[in-house]
């Protein structure tokens, strides 16, 4: 929950910087925010496996909100386009920021006070065929 900025994975070339929003389509109290954030994507109370020292396994789940876990979602979408396309990030990330919903993700300047994060939420209708 912080300015993106601040960090150095926003300058790498075939990456995308991810903030996340909450159930209500607002940013999540725990997203990342500002210019160097390239999409949004849900992140709020995202169930995972929760292994159990007591049975030892996994069939317990928690909750966990933020960046951290609105990224995997993204991370997914490309690579289910990288595998079903054979394509190189080159093109899923363009096509991933193209398609994204605008204007979806209400009082992003409650969270970002420069008002600078793009309102592009992830969406995938279906995958591309590329050429």
């Amino acid at each position: 929950d912080d300015d993106a900025c601040l960090y150095g994975q926003n300058n790498l070339e075939h990456s995308i910087s991810v903030g996340s929003t909450s159930i209500t389509d607002e940013m999540s109290e725990k997203s990342n925010y500002g210019s160097c954030v390239d999409i949004l994507a849900p992140g709020e109370n995202v169930p995972f496996p929760k292994y159990s020292e007591l049975t030892h396994s996994s069939r317990d789940y928690g909750y966990g909100s933020g960046t951290s876990f609105a990224a995997p979602l993204v991370s997914g979408v490309a690579a289910v386009m990288m595998q079903k396309t054979f394509s190189d990030g080159k093109r899923v990330i363009p096509y991933i920021l193209g398609n994204a919903t605008i204007g979806a993700i209400k009082n992003i300047a409650k969270k970002d006070p420069s008002n600078t994060t793009p309102n592009k939420f992830l969406y995938l209708k279906k995958v591309p065929e590329f050429v």
